[in-house]
């Protein structure tokens, strides 16, 4: 009788803890992660202001939710390190009631022209699953510039004037 006991007890706790696995990864079933705009063209150099909208269309309240972007080169010709776009790419949303969303905004900067993706991820810390967001097609255009960052009157002026002070030393040494 003994060992039924605990053959039932040893039960009952494998389920309670099989069932406390699958309530952390369920409530991000409920949440949708949004990004927009869908489609951006911009110029190397100019910045772009995502807005990422976190909801919770469940019944019961997300805890510790985390709201991460991530930025992926369609044409796969290089690398992206999302760190050189944005500064942060993880914010944190919180806890997010029921019929509640919360909203963040990215400024990115591309820094290579091409064609992009950006997408979103909503995390829970205790949680194994996340909730994916629609991606965003990010057209980045080349744009040369003769006077890139403003270093043209530099890049002249400087040598013009050296030029012109060894004239005159060497003016001086004729006369």
């Amino acid at each position: 009788m003994r060992r039924i006991l605990v053959v039932c007890a040893v039960g009952v706790a494998s389920i309670a803890v099989i069932a406390t696995a699958s309530q952390a990864a369920e409530p991000l079933d409920a949440v949708s992660i949004e990004v927009t705009p869908t489609e951006v063209e911009v110029q190397l150099g100019e910045r772009i202001d995502l807005t990422v909208t976190v909801t919770n269309n469940g019944e019961a309240a997300v805890e510790g939710l985390i709201a991460h972007i991530d930025i992926t080169d369609l044409d796969v010709s290089g690398s992206v390190d999302p760190e050189d776009w944005v500064k942060t790419l993880s914010r944190d949303v919180g806890t997010l009631e029921a019929g509640q969303s919360a909203t963040r905004t990215w400024n990115v900067q591309p820094i290579s022209s091409g064609s992009f993706t950006v997408y979103a991820v909503a995390l829970a810390p205790e949680g194994s699953t996340a909730a994916a967001s629609n991606v965003v097609t990010v057209d980045v255009a080349h744009r040369a510039s003769l006077n890139p960052q403003g270093v043209l009157p530099v890049s002249i002026g400087v040598p013009a004037v050296i030029g012109a002070l060894l004239l005159t030393r060497l003016r001086r040494r004729i006369s």
